[in-house]
């Protein structure tokens, strides 16, 4: 689920993206990797700065659950998409 938030202090809107490891996991057993490989790319997507890429401005994992807080996107990838994507160019 992501919900849009806004920093009180700054006025900055962004995206808050809350995922449920219940919703990511199946196996028990891939539950350390997975909370590994989690970390470890939400690490270095903090480190990423590129005008293409949506910028991670935090992490916060509670219990099963993580919240990141993202650059809000300046409108929907699946409206925006048809209209400037033409597959045959690339």
């Amino acid at each position: 689920m992501v919900y849009e938030a806004v920093q009180r202090a700054t006025g900055l809107h962004v995206a808050v993206k809350v995922v449920s490891e219940q919703t990511t996991l199946q196996a028990p057993e891939k539950t350390a990797a997975a909370r590994k490989n989690i970390a470890r790319e939400m690490e270095i997507m903090m480190m990423v700065r590129h005008p293409c890429c949506i910028h991670i401005y935090s992490c916060v994992a509670h219990l099963q659950t993580h919240c990141f807080v993202l650059e809000l996107a300046p409108h929907d990838l699946f409206d925006y998409l048809p209209v400037q994507w033409n597959p045959g160019t690339y």
